[in-house]
């Protein structure tokens, strides 16, 4: 955290716990200080709250982990953020999900501000796609096996197998243990990570265990070039290891702080080669008699902010994570990522994703405008390896376990009886349907992988059936309620799928 005292540019270091609560009193000691610019706090929470306290002091902040979309610079103008926007993540997830052509997903988030902001992202993003958010189930960041148990119990048993999980490395950790204990882990299911676990996996510290539960994984992280300041970066970065002084893995989030840092004190030389002082003045907080000794009347106000806010969002240059510039929304121009598949306790990589060009398989530094990175078109996915070491495309869905029988309503009408054809035997009262109609309904099913349970049903008089009586009985759930109605009519059949 950058501050200046008098003419003497000085830095504070201030560690926040991750409530905002608790952090309210640090929070206001900061900005009691003649401060000029903040780096961090590292959570959402937390940053919401100092994200209001350096706009009502004019004090830049810069963010290099917080991923909440519902942070931008409409409600914090002061707020920049260098790393990347869960609300480009979750555009690529969904561009995944639409690419395989699954219409329904279920979120798994952690029950926390982050997990939260991170799902509302993902339902943003799906919602223009016509996919839908079958459920959102939240777990509890002091979740135990017995808890994450029950979670998954409540999954299996949904229609819907493609899973989005947006939850921390040792939470999903011990997710997909359990799931893999389940028998979730299988080529019916579909599990796509977010960065939130990609972004920090360490493999070389993951046990057996870990690394075969997590087989099949899809998982977007975000995404940066093997760049030459990267590689100075880090051979000084192994060099520092090498005494002791710091841990040898680099994380991703560290690089997205190292390049705040050069992003801010760049900023701050082009201000002061402007020629602009660093002044302060006391708050402007309405007080009285009773207040006048209130924290709020000692915080100091940053009367250079604004034209330091102007001068970081002219900063651009490249960074260990890739070529730093913000748009006017305070969020990096260029949002890249690379979508990763889990085999053999590795990370390969199988595709990107920018904000330019969409799905790629071409790395975004080799992409050119002429090309577009080979950009892939719906229909046309990755070869990917699934749970259960499957390379066959999963379906996305299943019958339910307790799903009531799917109603078939056929129209109660005589005529081309080779297409259709039904009689009721007058012992038993049990009515039979046969004919080609029904023969390719029951040929369709054969081809699914697991039973369904149907009745058909009789519907109308020996008059034309009114098909409008029909659609009319499916609204008013007569009919079952997110179930198929195949209508037969001749030579013709009709599906309608009401949800």
């Amino acid at each position: 955290m950058f501050s200046c005292i008098s003419d003497k540019a000085c830095t504070h270091v201030i560690f926040f716990l991750c409530t905002a609560f608790v952090s309210i009193l640090p929070a206001l000691e900061l900005f009691k200080q003649e401060v000029i610019a903040v780096i961090g706090p590292q959570s959402t929470a937390v940053s919401r709250f100092v994200a209001h306290m350096a706009t009502a002091t004019q004090v830049p902040l810069l963010s290099f982990s917080v991923t909440d979309p519902a942070l931008s610079e409409h409600q914090y103008p002061y707020f920049f953020r260098i790393a990347h926007s869960d609300g480009m993540q979750m555009q690529a997830i969904a561009s995944l999900v639409r690419m395989y052509k699954w219409r329904s997903v279920v979120i798994v988030h952690i029950d926390d501000d982050s997990g939260s902001s991170g799902a509302a992202a993902i339902s943003a993003a799906l919602d223009p796609l016509d996919i839908q958010v079958a459920q959102k189930v939240t777990v509890r960041p002091d979740s135990n096996r017995t808890t994450i148990d029950t979670v998954l119990t409540d999954l299996s048993e949904m229609q819907t197998r493609v899973f989005v999980v947006h939850m921390p490395q040792n939470l999903s950790l011990l997710f997909f243990s359990e799931a893999k204990y389940q028998g979730m882990m299988t080529n019916t299911y579909v599990w796509i990570a977010s960065d939130l676990m990609i972004g920090t996996l360490d493999f070389a510290t993951l046990e057996s265990r870990d690394l075969n539960a997590l087989q099949g994984l899809v998982g977007v992280r975000g995404y940066y070039a093997n760049s030459s300041v990267l590689k100075a970066f880090t051979s000084e970065w192994k060099n520092q290891a090498s005494s002791g002084s710091i841990v040898e893995e680099i994380p991703i989030y560290g690089l997205y702080a190292y390049d705040a840092t050069q992003m801010l004190a760049y900023a701050i030389d082009n201000y002061t080669k402007n020629g602009f002082n660093i002044t302060f003045k006391n708050s402007t907080f309405p007080t009285d008699a009773a207040s006048s000794s209130s924290d709020l009347v000692e915080l100091k106000v940053f009367e250079g902010g604004p034209l330091l806010r102007n001068s970081i969002l002219q900063t651009q240059f490249a960074g260990t994570s890739g070529y730093i510039q913000l748009d006017s929304e305070h969020d990096l121009i260029r949002s890249e990522f690379q979508i990763v598949n889990i085999i053999d306790g590795e990370l390969k990589p199988i595709g990107y994703w920018t904000n330019k060009t969409k799905l790629s398989l071409s790395a975004p530094d080799n992409v050119t405008d002429a090309s577009m990175g080979n950009a892939i078109l719906p229909g046309s996915p990755w070869k990917i390896m699934w749970p259960g070491d499957s390379y066959e495309v999963p379906r996305g869905w299943v019958f339910p376990k307790n799903g009531r029988p799917l109603r078939i309503a056929v129209p109660l009408k005589r005529g081309f009886e080779q297409f259709l054809s039904y009689s009721k035997s007058n012992s038993t009262n049990v009515t039979t349907f046969s004919g080609y109609c029904i023969d390719v309904f029951l040929e369709a099913l054969n081809y699914l992988p697991y039973t369904i349970s149907y009745n058909f049903e009789l519907f109308g008089n020996n008059t034309e059936p009114v098909y409008d009586d029909m659609i009319h009985l499916l609204a008013q759930k007569v009919w079952s309620h997110g179930h198929i109605l195949y209508v037969f009519r001749n030579t013709l059949i009709k599906i309608i799928i009401f949800v």
